[in-house]
């Protein structure tokens, strides 16, 4: 097995390890996506159709969550065993008591970015103290404005 093959099983099976309740020829397992599809989802798309999660005994159930938020409440709820989502989704509903752990981290970089004109004269994060800031209601960084600002 190739070692990008070897790391998408390997994930999945570090959690599956915590998870088992009974041997049997393949185990079921379902992920909820925070969407569908996009390039991070590559790993398990590629492991699907190739047949990698099969061949070491896992039925990959693979559906969206509907945004990360939604996704990782699915997992706390039992409905399924992973999620991949926002880190700030997750804790958040941790901070509420949702029984979740990270066991693995995909995309080591955010994608939000501050953008400003160049003549708003925000030099830093600390210049946006005070300022009216637009985000998306669910974005990632609502978690963490509050904590920096």
């Amino acid at each position: 097995m190739k070692p990008v093959h070897r790391l998408i099983v390997g994930a999945m099976a570090v959690g599956l390890a915590g998870i088992a309740t009974s041997a049997s020829a393949e185990d079921d397992v379902r992920l909820r996506l925070n969407w569908m599809w996009y390039g991070s989802h590559a790993p398990f798309a590629l492991g699907k159709d190739k047949g990698y999660f099969k061949d070491d005994g896992i039925s990959l159930d693979v559906r969206s969550g509907n945004g990360s938020g939604s996704a990782h409440r699915l997992v706390a709820n039992g409905d399924s065993q992973f999620s991949y989502g926002s880190c700030a989704s997750m804790m958040n509903l941790a901070a509420q008591g949702a029984p979740l752990i990270s066991v693995g981290v995909i995309d080591a970089t955010g994608t939000e970015a501050i953008i400003v004109r160049p003549d708003a004269g925000v030099k830093s994060i600390a210049d946006l103290k005070g300022k009216t800031i637009l985000t998306t209601a669910n974005a990632g960084v609502n978690t963490f404005f509050p904590i920096v600002l």
